[in-house]
């Protein structure tokens, strides 16, 4: 039907992390199961007498933050998260690269990039599970989005 939204599937999204070097060179994080987006808002009060008892505000800051849940996998990607989940001050900060999956007609997948500073969570499981690999993403900045086509 003509004008219908298209809908994809999460799972063909690609998560990458750059190696941090000038030239840098992206690696997928391995072993994801899911991938959460997730913004809160910082306001301010702009509500006057001409408001007519009605609220004003505007947005002066943004937090976005992504949350990746999976499996431990030790592989170079998941690698890259956990060192600059261990360090501090601009070296805590890497680029990120997410690419949508291609919607229909597109050849080139929506991308975004972003600098963001992890946060890992203690991995673990039951007696017959897989180790678990958690990371929360808050990011830094603006995110560069580039549409598909």
């Amino acid at each position: 039907m003509a004008g219908t939204p298209s809908r994809v599937a999460a799972r063909l999204a690609v998560f990458e992390i750059s190696d941090g070097l000038v030239a840098p060179t992206y690696f997928q994080v391995e072993g994801l199961k899911a991938l959460e987006r997730a913004e809160s808002l910082t306001r301010t009060e702009t509500t006057d007498f001409a408001s007519g008892g009605n609220h004003e505000s505007w947005v002066m800051e943004r937090t976005r933050t992504l949350k990746l849940t999976g499996t431990r996998q030790k592989a170079t990607g998941q690698k890259l998260v956990e060192v600059a989940a261990d360090s501090f001050a601009a070296a805590s900060q890497r680029a990120y690269r997410l690419s949508f999956p291609l919607l229909p007609g597109e050849s080139v997948p929506e991308k975004w990039t972003f600098l963001a500073s992890a946060v890992l969570s203690a991995g673990g499981g039951a007696t017959n599970d897989i180790d678990k690999w958690d990371v929360d993403l808050e990011i830094a900045g603006a995110i560069t989005k580039t549409p598909g086509s």
